[in-house]
């Protein structure tokens, strides 16, 4: 009862009773009804009629642009199609391209399965596009911080980008990603990166320790030219 309590209420709107009455051929699906149960189960409505057989995959689009002013699945963005899993509750895919995802092992050429979504919640992989980048789409982080939207790589020479009204649009959200096997160059480019980082760190530390400095000093002097940046950017 709890299960169907909550099938009922949560994801088609309807009461209990109302869904026992559908069972007993009492009452009638609608329209409104039927588009909701094929969008959960990923089917088509003709599917739910008994009109056509199930099919094992769907075919979504492949995003190359998310345009301002046109539907995000508009042809004018599309540059392709792939074949999913029916059951795959996503809605278009986006092709990476370069590496400012790659510490988090999102690398060129895999393919990012989103669902449509304009209001993601903070910390979630988005597609989105750049007005100043000819509004191509990308795959980014998602963060509301300290009362600022911003798009933030996964790859430390990637600067945080600052999203401002009008100037770019978020398509969806990141729910599965399809990659070719890596392979061994991925891996030795990672660790040269790593290396150099660290190398630049150390001397860091070591200027700092010898100046008496403490961890938290660093920490400290940091978020003070953190802060000043801020303001000058907001002048």
């Amino acid at each position: 009862m709890a299960v169907y309590g909550e099938f009922c209420n949560t994801l088609l709107d309807i009461s209990t009773s109302y869904f026992y009455q559908l069972e007993r051929g009492e009452k009638r699906l609608n329209t409104t009804l039927l588009r909701k149960l094929a969008q959960e189960f990923s089917v088509s409505i003709d599917y739910l009629l008994g009109v056509e057989e199930w099919v094992s995959s769907r075919r979504i689009p492949i995003l190359g642009t998310i345009r301002a002013g046109i539907p995000i699945l508009d042809q004018e963005n599309i540059t392709g199609y792939i074949e999913v899993p029916a059951d795959l509750r996503v809605d278009f895919a986006i092709r990476i391209i370069g590496d400012s995802m790659s510490w988090v092992g999102i690398t060129e050429g895999d393919l990012a399965f989103c669902r449509l979504s304009e209001i993601p919640r903070s910390g979630q992989i988005v597609a989105v596009a750049l007005r100043d980048a000819d509004w191509g789409a990308t795959i980014k982080f998602y963060v509301e911080e300290r009362g600022r939207k911003l798009l933030r790589a996964a790859n430390p020479a990637y600067e945080d980008i600052i999203l401002y009204p009008e100037e770019y649009r978020i398509a969806g959200v990141a729910v599965k990603f399809l990659k070719d096997p890596p392979v061994l160059a991925d891996y030795e480019g990672f660790l040269t990166i790593q290396a150099g980082v660290s190398q630049e760190w150390e001397g860091v530390v070591a200027k700092a320790a010898a100046a008496g400095l403490e961890p938290h000093d660093l920490e400290q002097y940091a978020e003070a030219v953190r802060r000043v940046a801020l303001k000058a950017r907001e002048k």
